[in-house]
């Protein structure tokens, strides 16, 4: 809590008592056990002074607060005092004047207090000096705490917030997703991007319904973070989306908008409270200044049936190789009311952005059950987390390449490849017209070639594996290809080589793009200890690895 010590500075006014006082009270009133002065001789002098406030308070709503002493002087008499506020963000300074009190008796009087803000008050007592030397006021003669709470009031009804704003809290509705659609712009291009927003594990959405007036003449604009729900401050966003995207929300946004003179507007802010706190009923506030105390204005919500969503199962992947798979995730409303239950399904992969997998969205009736069925393609090597929101709920598996026979077919992204007919050669002729030209390896005693057949999903060739993705592993070593050979081959192997095409014109979606890669290898390579493998690295999917061995 943000506190200011408000010592009230009063010339004249400091710790001694009337004259001859020797007696008096520093401690506070609770637990107080003073035992009853012993009377003396003389003009009337005043111990054990006590608070009496109230033990809870409102803004803006006069209270009485009881200031007492006893009189152990031997004669009638009265005393000044000064009732002021030790600690709290308002400054309080009030005159205490017991008058005519007997000797041996205790003399009260009630001082009326108002708080313009809400906090947690230390009132003290200090005694008022005779002479009329200026000094510093210091420690009281004893204090007591009242806590100042916010004027509350039941949605509905409307408050007065300052001298200009007027609002009213007209409706409260609970959610479990805020749905969303917004236009993400590029260089070159925008997007249409939809999400939802979740609440936190445990908690739910609450979606405040406003009616502002501006009863001055001059505009004034609405601060959200003036509200709070439940002691918690507002959503101001989301998902970091803006609020004025949200697609299943009636109304706009009520946050930063500019109420003219005379205007009366309608708008929403949005909150997010655990879900105990919804059913059991909770408050919406509203804080008159910046210093962070107890607001000064709150609507009460009331208590109510809501519906609750609890995870049944969520079947996991386990590690796997790259292949498509297929998710199970059961959900029940274990509520008492029937309601719309929103989650998703979020993956990344090696500590890459999260990405939403699937959006869920289900109207379940009390004890109603749903299963979402999440089928994906997982191409890429290495680890993928998953996350289950709004459970809290995580997964982590490892993707591993396939390990296949030479011949059969592997998915990679945008197509389907194989490798097949491994052989070795010593040389190769390409016949050019003028007579054949042979060819043999630069680093090594022969080559090794292979067949490749890619059949393509689309003419997308920026996706496409080129010959320089490919190397062989055989006898423990990497070998990689040969680079950039003269063909097409005419003996003892005719056809062209590998390449990817330059263009979307050269290749069709489901035509197959076909040609042979090589390998300088040295004597001891056969097709029969190679393995032939295929890593691509994708800007947006990760590592595309396959392997084909001779099984």
């Amino acid at each position: 809590m943000d506190r200011r010590m408000y010592l009230a500075a009063v010339s004249g006014i400091g710790l001694s008592g009337l004259a001859g006082c020797s007696m008096l009270s520093s401690n506070s009133n609770e637990g107080s056990t003073t035992p009853t002065p012993t009377i003396v001789e003389g003009p009337a002098q005043f111990t054990d002074y006590k608070i009496e406030p109230p033990g809870n308070a409102a803004v803006d709503t006069p209270v009485s607060v009881t200031v007492s002493a006893f009189n152990y002087g031997s004669q009638a008499g009265g005393v000044s005092a000064t009732l002021a506020a030790v600690e709290g963000a308002q400054s309080i300074s009030k005159p205490v004047k017991l008058t005519d009190v007997d000797s041996g008796s205790r003399g009260e009087t009630a001082v009326e207090l108002e708080f313009s803000v809400g906090d947690e008050f230390v009132l003290g007592v200090f005694e008022t000096p005779p002479s009329s030397t200026p000094q510093a006021m210091e420690k009281p003669v004893t204090t007591s705490t009242v806590t100042v709470g916010p004027k509350e009031k039941p949605v509905g009804e409307t408050f007065d917030l300052n001298e200009q704003l007027r609002a009213t809290l007209t409706d409260v509705t609970y959610r479990h997703g805020i749905e969303y659609k917004t236009e993400k712009q590029g260089f070159f291009s925008s997007e249409t991007v939809a999400g939802t927003t979740l609440p936190q594990s445990g908690n739910v959405l609450a979606v405040l319904q406003f009616e502002v007036e501006n009863k001055g003449t001059e505009p004034v604009s609405v601060n959200s973070t003036s509200f709070s729900m439940n002691g918690s401050s507002l959503l101001p966003d989301l998902d970091g989306v803006p609020m004025d995207a949200a697609a299943t929300v009636d109304g706009t946004p009520l946050s930063g908008t500019s109420v003219k003179g005379g205007q009366n507007i309608r708008g929403w802010l949005l909150g997010a409270v655990p879900k105990p706190q919804a059913k059991n009923g909770t408050s919406v506030e509203w804080q008159r200044d910046e210093r962070k105390t107890t607001p000064e204005r709150a609507w009460t919500v009331e208590s109510r049936d809501i519906p609750s969503f609890s995870l049944e199962t969520w079947e996991k992947l386990g590690d796997q190789v790259t292949g498509s798979y297929t998710q199970h995730v059961t959900v029940k409303n274990t509520g008492k009311a029937t309601g719309t239950f929103y989650g998703s399904l979020d993956y990344r992969h090696d500590q890459g952005n999260w990405k939403s997998l699937s959006r869920f969205k289900a109207d379940l009736d009390p004890d109603q059950s749903k299963t979402f069925d999440v089928k994906n393609s997982y191409l890429s090597v290495g680890t993928v987390d998953f996350r289950l929101r709004p459970f809290g709920k995580t997964d982590s598996v490892e993707i591993t390449a396939p390990k296949l026979s030479f011949g059969e077919k592997a998915r990679i992204p945008n197509g389907e490849i194989r490798v097949n007919d491994l052989q070795t050669q010593s040389s190769y002729v390409v016949d050019s017209g003028w007579g054949g030209t042979t060819y043999t390896p630069d680093n090594g005693d022969a080559f090794l070639f292979a067949y490749v057949e890619f059949i393509p999903d689309s003419g997308d060739v920026t996706n496409m594996p080129d010959d320089d993705h490919f190397s062989i592993r055989a006898n423990g070593t990497i070998h990689p290809e040969s680079g950039s050979l003269k063909g097409p081959m005419d003996s003892p192997i005719e056809g062209r080589f590998y390449r990817s095409a330059l263009s979307g014109s050269q290749i069709r979606a489901k035509e197959p793009w076909t040609g042979w890669i090589s390998f300088d290898v040295p004597s001891d390579v056969t097709p029969e200890n190679t393995t032939v493998i295929l890593e691509k690295e994708y800007n947006d999917r990760g590592v595309s690895k396959v392997e084909w061995s001779k099984k």
